[in-house]
């Protein structure tokens, strides 16, 4: 991925524990400055491994067709925080410099998932996927009480995947890919309630998943920047090939769990 350059700070989210800036940015192929969700690496309390899981997640989901917003590298220059009035911001800016996770900014519409929203039936294939996906990645902050999802109309948009890949961290029990029901997370999953007791099709997804070759999880991996990589991104890649290699069993832990 070819960095763009925030040119421009624009503001700042006031929810979520990261505090996301929004950066006016550049790049070549840009007809126009594009504006870009901002995760800044000072904010993070995982520091590269989350950038790391940010980014895999993002590139993994769009492999899988799972809407997620255009994920970025994004080059800060600490010099952008000169002239801040806000001290906090200015060292968090300050202490950002080189490349940081970000997003294209979406527009147009779209609002926070209301918590405690039924899903309606337009919108039920996308909530299993969505589910699938958040089991594949181990991803236990999509919570009902905080959604982290995007939404207007019939499109569904999954964001903030730094917790993801939290086997990790070891901390949510082991690592195997296929002990989906000792995952203490998912009750507390944003569809899972909902989702749980009816019937699932699975097909489009794990066609999907099936595609997720060696060579594309090399290709994701080796897309981000070198002092990003370390022992827990290939821990991550080695995670993403052990379920792509037997679709068909995650996908019948998936069925089981929500049976």
């Amino acid at each position: 991925m070819k960095p763009v350059v925030a040119t421009t700070y624009e503001r700042t989210f006031s929810s979520g524990r990261t505090k996301p800036g929004v950066f006016l940015c550049e790049a070549d192929g840009f007809d126009t400055p594009c504006e870009v969700v901002v995760k800044l690496r000072a904010g993070l309390s995982q520091g590269v491994t989350g950038m790391a899981s940010e980014l895999l997640a993002a590139l993994l989901a769009r492999q899988l067709d799972i809407p997620t917003p255009e994920p970025m590298l994004v080059e800060i220059d600490p010099a952008l925080a000169d002239g801040l009035a806000d001290t906090e911001l200015r060292q968090r800016i300050g202490g950002s410099a080189g490349l940081n996770f970000g997003c294209r900014l979406l527009t147009g519409g779209y609002e926070t998932w209301p918590v405690g929203r039924a899903i309606p039936l337009s919108l039920r294939q996308a909530a299993l996927e969505l589910f699938a996906f958040d089991v594949l990645v181990q991803n236990p902050d999509r919570r009902r009480e905080k959604p982290n999802l995007l939404w207007k109309g019939d499109e569904l948009y999954a964001i903030d995947h730094e917790a993801a890949f939290s086997f990790v961290y070891d901390i949510l029990g082991g690592t195997d890919p296929f002990d989906v029901s000792s995952l203490p997370f998912l009750n507390g999953h944003v569809f899972f309630a909902q989702l749980r007791g009816k019937e699932h099709d699975l097909e489009r997804f794990a066609g999907a998943l099936d595609t997720v070759t060696d060579t594309r999880i090399q290709k994701m991996v080796e897309g981000l920047p070198p002092e990003w990589q370390g022992p827990r991104t290939e821990m991550m890649a080695e995670h993403v090939r052990a379920v792509a290699g037997d679709v068909d069993r995650f996908s019948e832990q998936i069925r089981r769990v929500l049976a």
